[in-house]
């Protein structure tokens, strides 16, 4: 079992710019060993590089997330994978936490000198290309990352991974839910500003928090009218935000064009963390299905290298309550 690739510093931007608020969605404080805590998966194929992880803090459980990367030509500037396994994949755990920090590093250290001299030569490494493999490190599987400082001077990090079967591939795989009633684009194609919608989020919980620890929001959409309101209620507060005009997408049902689910604000706000940095996103869209899932489908870019999704659990609302 083999895997190299080399990726450009854009790349390595881009990766850890989808890993950090993963990172924060799998970590957990508990005294659980880290495996058990952190552990989220990666798999990887001739075609695509996924990631695949689920929230593990009271803030952030019952949250899943599966982003997935173009492999050639994509998140890799070459790549090369030998497997025994079904088309060519690799399948492994690893603790996101542990690899942004390691991101984070070959991000700082990336440099713009062209002139490598023997440590270039030695490590295979080009002008200001970082490189990924997976290899034994004191008898422990580990994905490893190699680049040089702007002083010329090697950059390692040994990530531990625990391999895993790729016939169980099927049980980190996105879950399988109905069309959303309702699909808006909060952020659209080569649209310059987003909606920010944590940020609008994050006011209403620090007004609320001296009322409730765990306050809800309804989120409410309306596919033919392009309205999405977002609304914290409770006794004697009512705190309501209200965008208009937000493109809607196509839909199963055309007939349903409405729709509320009631999430908790907390859980929300850890979905929308990928706010933070807009530089990448190059549209995101909102799917509401009653009683079942709140969806964030948000594409990267450059457009076309790839994709990730939360999948936000929502409070069962009556239709009294709606």
């Amino acid at each position: 079992m083999r895997f190299k690739a080399k990726l450009a510093p854009e790349q390595v931007s881009l990766l850890y710019s989808v890993i950090v608020p993963l990172a924060r969605l799998s970590s957990s404080a508990s005294e659980t060993s880290a495996w058990a805590r952190n552990g989220s998966i990666l798999y990887m194929d001739s075609d695509r590089f996924s990631i695949s992880c689920k929230g593990r803090s009271q803030e952030t459980d019952g949250i899943s997330c599966f982003a997935e990367f173009r492999a050639a030509e994509g998140i890799f500037l070459e790549h090369r994978i030998e497997s025994v396994a079904e088309n060519n994949g690799i399948l492994m755990e690893i603790d996101l936490g542990q690899l942004k920090l390691a991101l984070q590093s070959v991000c700082a250290n990336s440099m713009n000198s062209s002139e490598r001299g023997t440590i270039e030569a030695a490590y295979n490494l080009d002008e200001r290309s970082a490189v990924f493999k997976l290899a034994k490190r004191n008898n422990m599987a580990c994905l490893c990352i190699e680049a040089l400082s702007a002083s010329k001077i090697q950059v390692h990090h040994a990530v531990p991974v625990r391999i895993l079967r790729v016939t169980d591939k099927q049980q980190y795989m996105p879950p399988m839910i109905d069309d959303p009633t309702v699909k808006l684009q909060i952020v659209a194609p080569h649209q310059v500003q987003t909606r920010p919608l944590r940020t609008i989020l994050e006011n209403m919980r620090t007004m609320e928090t001296a009322r409730s620890t765990h306050p809800t929001v309804l989120v409410y959409g309306n596919q033919q009218s392009g309205e999405l309101t977002i609304s914290l209620e409770s006794e004697g507060a009512s705190i309501r935000a209200y965008f208009a005009d937000v493109a809607p997408a196509a839909t199963a049902d055309p007939e349903k064009y409405e729709c509320t689910v009631k999430v908790d604000a907390r859980k929300l706000s850890a979905a929308l963390q990928w706010q933070q940095q807009p530089q990448y996103i190059s549209s995101a869209l909102l799917g509401l299905l009653e009683n079942q899932q709140l969806i964030l489908h948000v594409s990267l870019e450059p457009a076309g290298v790839g994709f990730f999704t939360y999948y936000v659990p929502v409070h069962y609302l009556s239709k009294e309550a709606d």
